[in-house]
């Protein structure tokens, strides 16, 4: 009886046949499927499992995980349906007696193993703790692993990492599948193989890979938390993500933006050699480059500084002074000293762009490398008061407080309502879209997710207008050359 595959099933085992060996039964795949709902991928991984089970002349044995009970009894009934319609295509006939004679014992709802080599299937459930740590298998299927339990008793992590270490390395398959489900640990898993930190190959299937423009018209109206419709049915993998919460910034225009947006042109990273600055490619690089700096233009970089431990990023946005074109990001796991020497190197390659770093936390530490240890002078400056002298003061870096914060978002999101900002990294619409607001109607990160991008950009934006300077303003810089000589410019108005 012939697996016949549709389009969405087709498509990928056509990717998995330019990616892998078949002849070698696909030894070494490993595989994350983000994907909306009910497109075949289970019935096609585990008709894959039985054409090994049923064909190899070794005691082969394969092993699914699923995410709950009644999905667990469905994919072991499908799997030895499989191996019934091998033997006997008419379903009429599928009796005690055929499985007494094709199977060497069956555990209904979790195991068979076949008389005739002794190859065997097993399906658990994640929320019985049913990841194995003993024994090999040829391969695994995680069914829908976002929903894995994180408990006091086991965890996703636990379940897979223990689990997958069953298949001999380099060889056997091992897939993992799922709708999306917040920011978990299979969201971290898809991130790591995005930026092939993993040994996952990451595939995306949209609703469009499966289903009609008027059959997902139907489907929303089925949910009464129109909220879920994307996290179950999305039209791209960012938005996949984003479940829950009230979006912070305009959803539509951020929805235009992602279609519209692109890879970078360039990716590597600046080397200081002798007075020159180099930049090398490298397409794992912290560095991303939209547009190369061009000698008639100014740009701007927003700053956002973290402690540099763990998973902890600081990030710059590049924007086109007057286009307000995010033409580069850098992004990097680095102490807070050594970001500023980077920084530097932007900065300078960038016709010295004006800095705007936030001060706040190890913001100061970058902004002093900056300055003494650098020598870069155009650096964003706020007015302050000295509250012994009640003297106005120049101080260093922008500080974000409960006033100024909702300032320099509103600030972002106009110009994002707008369409006057040009964002071009999936990047960065990613953490815009995650950006909500919360049960106490503060908008932030939502829960799993990161802000550093959001900050940066929206910094930028803020003080862009006082990259030049106008007596009166309560925020406003002093420009320096590169020899330290004060120049003073008009402001326009914001």
């Amino acid at each position: 009886m012939p697996f016949k595959f549709r389009p969405v099933q087709e498509k990928y085992y056509e990717q998995l046949l330019a990616d892998y060996d078949e002849t070698k039964n696909f030894t070494g795949l490993r595989e994350i499927i983000l994907k909306a709902r009910k497109e075949g991928f289970t019935s096609l991984i585990l008709a894959l499992f039985c054409a090994d089970i049923i064909f190899n002349k070794n005691p082969v044995r394969y092993l699914e995980i699923s995410y709950k009970d009644d999905a667990t009894k469905q994919h072991f009934r499908r799997a030895k349906n499989f191996i019934l319609s091998c033997y006997e295509k008419n379903s009429q006939k599928w009796n005690r007696h055929l499985e007494n004679k094709i199977f060497k014992s069956i555990n209904e709802g979790s195991e068979f193993v076949l008389r005739q080599n002794g190859a065997s299937f097993y399906v658990g459930t994640a929320s019985a703790r049913t990841g194995e740590r003993g024994g090999t298998v040829q391969g695994v299927l995680f069914s829908e692993s976002a929903f894995y339990p994180d408990t006091g008793i086991i965890t996703a992590k636990e379940i897979i990492e223990g689990t997958r270490n069953m298949v001999a390395v380099g060889s056997g398959m091992i897939f993992q599948e799922s709708t999306a489900n917040s920011f978990n640990y299979f969201k971290r898993t898809w991130d790591l193989a995005r930026a092939g930190q993993v040994d996952y190959h990451p595939r995306f299937f949209s609703w469009k890979e499966f289903y009609t423009s008027a059959e997902f018209e139907i489907i929303k109206q089925g949910f009464t938390d129109k909220a879920l419709v994307n996290q179950e049915y999305p039209e791209n993998e960012i938005e996949a993500f984003i479940f829950s919460g009230r979006t912070y910034f305009d959803s539509e225009r951020l929805k235009l933006y992602l279609d519209n947006a692109k890879e970078p042109g360039k990716q590597g990273y600046l080397k200081r050699e002798k007075d020159k600055i180099q930049l090398y490619y490298d397409k794992k690089g912290e560095l991303k480059i939209w547009q190369k700096p061009q000698k008639e233009k100014s740009y701007i970089a927003g700053v956002d500084v973290a402690e540099g431990l763990g998973q902890d990023f600081s990030v710059a946005v590049v924007l086109d002074h007057l286009e307000k074109n995010i033409v580069a990001t850098l992004k990097m796991n680095i102490s807070p000293n050594e970001f500023g020497k980077e920084l530097s190197k932007l900065g300078e390659v960038y016709n010295d762009a004006f800095i705007s770093c936030e001060v706040n936390n190890h913001g100061l530490t970058t902004l002093i490398t900056l300055k003494e240890q650098e020598n870069y002078n155009n650096l964003y400056y706020r007015r302050t008061v000295d509250k012994a002298t009640n003297k106005q003061q120049d101080a260093i870096g922008w500080k974000t407080t409960e006033t100024t914060r909702p300032l320099m978002l509103d600030c972002l999101a106009n110009y994002i309502r707008t369409g006057e900002v040009g964002i071009p990294s999936k990047d960065i619409i990613a953490e815009l879209m995650a950006f909500v607001i919360d049960k106490n109607g503060k908008p932030g990160a939502q829960s799993g997710t990161n802000d550093d991008f959001v900050i940066a950009l929206a910094i930028a934006l803020y003080t862009l207008p006082f990259a030049e300077f106008m007596e009166g303003d309560t925020d406003y810089i002093k420009k320096y050359n590169r020899q330290g000589d004060m120049q003073e410019y008009g402001r326009t108005g914001y």
